[in-house]
């Protein structure tokens, strides 16, 4: 049985990638809160007046933390390598969250090529791209990364192919990143939340209805920060979509298609 580690009160280093995800700050809020409420951290991602509006909004929630921002294209190898170094530069982090993630027009997705690919990089490639660059580093320290997929990767539905296969690919890459990293001090948990209530939440799900079942970003982030600060490999948040996905995988596929326009 795990357990979380021996509580510490000196600073800790936090990194997010995907600064202006919203299941990413409240992660990386509640992990900083239950690590004592000091150190520093980083948000990354894609210059804009919402990553520095975040960055202020936690820096004015937890005063004894130095916030910063670094922002950088990701859409090649060469841009996410630029990003890592210049993070890495200043300091290796105790705990890496990546955030990355866009919702895919599937129409869009299957008439465009070019659309297809940036779909399947942001959602698939880039996340485990971070992933390796970031363990070499905080192998030598020892750390926690945490990862987010999603519960559409874990039957695809032909509504959303494209962003359930890229998540697919997170989660069968994050099961063997973690046996690679077994006994090397870092632990990666892959967070699978359904549905929440943020704006792209709550743009794939109108209405009234819809919006009822969108969970509480709070509530996924308490869940998940328990899971990263025990060193566990998955984590559904809420937690009941683990056997309702259990469920779902065993719907036959000509059954599962009449839900799935």
């Amino acid at each position: 049985m795990t357990s979380f580690p021996t509580p510490r009160t000196d600073a800790r280093s936090f990194v997010l990638i995907g600064g202006t995800s919203v299941l990413g700050r409240a992660l990386l809020e509640r992990l900083i809160f239950l690590s004592g409420g000091k150190g520093t951290a980083v948000l990354a991602g894609r210059e804009s007046p919402v990553l520095a509006a975040a960055a202020d909004e936690i820096a004015g929630r937890f005063p004894e933390v130095s916030v910063s921002t670094v922002s950088g294209s990701i859409v090649d190898a060469a841009g996410i390598e630029s990003l890592s170094g210049r993070i890495l530069s200043s300091a290796v982090p105790d705990f890496l969250i990546i955030a990355l993630g866009s919702p895919a027009d599937e129409k869009a997705a299957e008439d465009n090529p070019r659309v297809l690919s940036e779909k399947l990089w942001i959602n698939a490639s880039a996340p485990v791209i971070f992933l390796e660059i970031f363990f070499r580093q905080m192998r030598k320290s020892g750390g926690r990364m945490a990862v987010f997929g999603s519960v559409a990767g874990d039957r695809i539905r032909r509504g959303n192919y494209t962003y359930g296969a890229a998540k697919s690919l997170v989660s069968a890459y994050a099961e063997g990143f973690s046996e690679k990293a077994r006994g090397s001090g870092v632990t990666l948990t892959l967070i699978k939340p359904g549905p929440a209530d943020t704006p792209l939440g709550r743009a794939a799900h109108p209405g009234r209805l819809g919006r009822m079942f969108l969970a509480d970003p709070e509530a996924v982030a308490r869940r998940a920060a328990g899971a990263v600060l025990r060193g566990r490999r998955t984590v559904y948040a809420p937690f009941w979509w683990r056997p309702l996905m259990a469920l779902v995988r065993l719907v036959p596929g000509r059954l599962l298609s009449l839900f799935s326009e």
